[in-house]
């Protein structure tokens, strides 16, 4: 939501994306909500549609229009948080790869399968997201990595290549 809104207001030096990729970004995240239950009821669809919105309303940002949204995923991911992984019942619940030297690991909740990683840390990569039973994907492990490494914004062959390298670095 943070990335819609920033593209949506269109206020940074360069945007991301352009105004017909903002409204695939509108369609997207309506759709992903829709499938949580979430219905997104905004008076806008694109960048430019936005302008006209904040215009006649006065609204100088999209912020509040999203905020009940973040609301709802927030609340969601922290109940998922805790049923999700399921911790002891057999879920993975930390992920740790990729490490050049072992990771010293302390148990900070045995119940809940919280582990944390004490020394070492910075020759590892650590997943802080669930593992659906489908298993980790490639794309789900190139995502996770663009949005860690913060490098959403670029294409997608740049971020596969990136973690191809962190991968064979590590």
């Amino acid at each position: 939501m943070q990335i819609l809104s920033t593209e949506l207001r269109g206020d940074q030096p360069s945007p991301i994306l352009d105004d017909a990729e903002t409204a695939d970004a509108v369609r997207c995240s309506d759709a992903v909500l829709n499938r949580l239950g979430i219905r997104l009821f905004l008076e806008y669809r694109s960048r430019a549609a936005y302008k006209r919105y904040a215009t006649h309303t006065n609204s100088d940002s999209p912020e509040g229009d999203l905020d009940g949204y973040r609301a709802e995923l927030a609340s969601r991911e922290r109940s998922e948080a805790i049923a999700g992984y399921r911790g002891v019942a057999c879920d993975v619940r930390n992920l740790i790869f990729a490490a050049r030297y072992k990771p010293e690991l302390i148990i900070r909740d045995a119940a809940q399968g919280i582990v944390e990683v004490v020394k070492n840390k910075e020759h590892c990569l650590l997943s802080d997201r669930p593992v659906t039973s489908a298993g980790l994907t490639m794309a789900e492990l190139v995502d996770w990595w663009g949005f860690r490494d913060g490098e959403y914004g670029r294409p997608r062959d740049d971020q596969v290549d990136r973690l191809r390298a962190k991968l064979t670095t590590q």
